[in-house]
């Protein structure tokens, strides 16, 4: 993931929007909030605002300096009694972005919280977060500390809102993930004919493996993942040397041994865009849309296998032909069924059973993000 610059941290951003009406219900007593952020032009920045599925918005749940806060997400603490929500992001502190968490505690500036003195004009950046099966929550930083050396470093908060800092090696990752072996961090950088994947080991230091990319260029990593096997999987755009055209790969690594499989998917030659899946044991469900039409869709990929080449399913969604840009950008699996938000021309949506469900969204937003789904 690019490294983001102040005027990027001071935008707040917007992972979706609220409807009024009822939301849809999977079974009797399942009930699915459609959870969302956004900013509304007030100030030079934007107020953060949430929109829950049950109507209504709510600008209070952060309580001060709302012009100077670039929410990054939203975390169920995993509790026996009610639901607590907490939000993580980046805060202006004095002209100097700090990582942040509210909760219903209050603000949390987690350098503070873990004792850690950070350089007063050096920025603190969140470049990944991860959230592992027990319901910790990890975000990934890199900073400067007052001797001016720099360090890389996991803020873990845990579901009684315990906050340590785990150091990592110096590396800029786009992705975080939690393994048997401690935790991985992932770097791509990209070279002529080849891409250089850094993992980022929490006790072993940094390895770096080369996938070669001979005969294609303009490689691009969309997103990367974790299968039931223990390996990365990263979904990667490339375009063939000789035709120009556009080309996708699979590119499947063993971070204990660096073993790499490279996967051709078997996908027509049209300019797609993919926004953030899940992994189901060794299968991928990843979201998409097509870049030169108004076309929506999901892959069904089964990452199990050595061959070098992957048939894909392709599952498309419902779009509105009068809104020219639709792009799904989020999905997750709720009790059995999938749930994909997205974006049409600006405006919050999601699809349940591939059917478009449009959401009330404030005509002045900044940025469209994914949209998260909590059932209960």
């Amino acid at each position: 993931m690019l490294q983001k610059t102040i005027v990027i941290f001071s935008a707040i951003i917007l992972i979706g929007c609220g409807r009024k009406e009822p939301v849809p219900q999977q079974e009797e007593g399942l009930k699915v909030d459609v959870l969302g952020f956004a900013s509304t032009r007030t100030t030079s920045n934007g107020i953060p605002t949430i929109w829950t599925a049950d109507g209504g918005s709510n600008t209070t749940f952060i309580p001060l300096n709302h012009d100077k806060i670039a929410l990054s997400g939203a975390h169920e603490l995993q509790t026996g009694g009610g639901r607590n929500m907490v939000y993580f992001g980046t805060e202006l502190i004095t002209g100097t972005a700090r990582i942040v968490l509210f909760t219903y505690e209050g603000k949390k500036v987690l350098s503070e919280e873990v004792g850690l003195t950070l350089m007063t004009d050096r920025q603190e950046h969140l470049y990944a977060h991860h959230t592992d099966g027990q319901g910790n929550l990890y975000l990934h930083s890199i900073c400067q500390t007052t001797g001016y050396r720099s360090i890389s470093y996991v803020y873990k908060i845990d579901n009684l809102l315990g906050i340590e800092k785990l150091d990592m090696p110096v590396d800029t990752p786009f992705a975080l993930f939690s393994t048997p072996n401690g935790l991985i961090s992932v770097k791509a950088t990209y070279l002529p004919s080849s891409i250089e994947v850094s993992l980022g080991h929490q006790f072993r230091g940094i390895e770096k493996i080369r996938v070669d990319l001979t005969g294609y260029s303009e490689q691009y990593v969309h997103s990367a993942y974790r299968n039931h096997m223990g390996r990365l999987v990263l979904v990667v755009s490339v375009i063939w040397k000789e035709d120009k055209k556009p080309a996708y790969l699979l590119v499947s690594i063993d971070p204990e041994t660096g073993k790499v499989i490279r996967h051709a998917l078997m996908l027509p030659k049209e300019n797609y865009q993919f926004g953030r899946g899940i992994m189901e044991g060794n299968v991928l469900f990843v979201p998409g849309w097509e870049r030169s039409t108004n076309r929506t869709f999901y892959l069904r990929i089964d990452t199990q296998t050595d061959l070098p080449e992957l048939s894909v399913t392709r599952t498309e969604l419902e779009t509105d032909p009068q809104l020219r840009i639709t792009q799904a950008l989020f999905l997750q699996r709720l009790n059995g069924d999938i749930y994909v938000g997205g974006v049409q021309f600006g405006r919050g949506c999601y699809w349940k059973d591939r059917k478009l469900i449009r959401l009330q969204s404030e005509p002045s937003i900044i940025r469209s993000y994914p949209i998260q789904f909590l059932a209960h």
